[in-house]
């Protein structure tokens, strides 16, 4: 048996309900879209979800990225570059900005902050100057341990390629 694809149909018309709904979404329902579209997007042939995902995402800049938790975060900053678009840095920015907030990103599991380093690189753009020493911070105060091969190779390489120092 091949590959599971879902409808076209179907998908086009659950994501333009997610647009519509997204006023009303919580954070997490808000990031889960946007990454099942960045996900399907490949899967349906001749789809084209940037515009569903660009709606879903100015939601979220909307309201600055307020009561999102860290998986939110990361999954949205994960979708954002996964699906391109051009106007990354417009959703990529205030979300650092919210990520940056007291306490924030010291609740960031290590995946979810590897994968934030990995959509600001694939995305190309280049984070407020506090993320860098921020995210030291946070490895340094004893979640190296927690941190597997995959999560190291992650922030290494986004730090290549941003060309951050410290």
């Amino acid at each position: 048996a091949g590959a599971y694809t879902p409808p076209a149909r179907c998908v086009a018309a659950l994501a333009s309900a997610a647009v519509a709904a997204a006023g009303s979404m919580v954070p997490q329902e808000l990031s889960n879209s946007l990454w099942a579209l960045a996900l399907l997007q490949p899967l349906v042939p001749g789809s084209n979800y940037t515009p569903h995902a660009k709606a879903l995402a100015a939601e979220g800049v909307r309201r600055g990225f307020a009561e999102f938790k860290p998986q939110d975060l990361a999954n949205t900053a994960w979708a954002v570059a996964k699906l391109g678009g051009g106007e990354e840095a417009t959703v990529l920015t205030p979300l650092v900005a919210a990520a940056l907030q007291p306490g924030a990103l010291e609740g960031f599991k290590p995946q979810e902050l590897s994968n934030l380093w990995w959509a600001l690189a694939t995305a190309r753009v280049r984070p407020d100057s506090h993320l860098l020493p921020r995210t030291a911070a946070v490895v340094a105060q004893g979640l190296c341990g927690e941190y597997n091969q995959q999560d190291c190779a992650n922030l290494l390489w986004a730090l290549a390629v941003l060309r951050e120092r410290d």
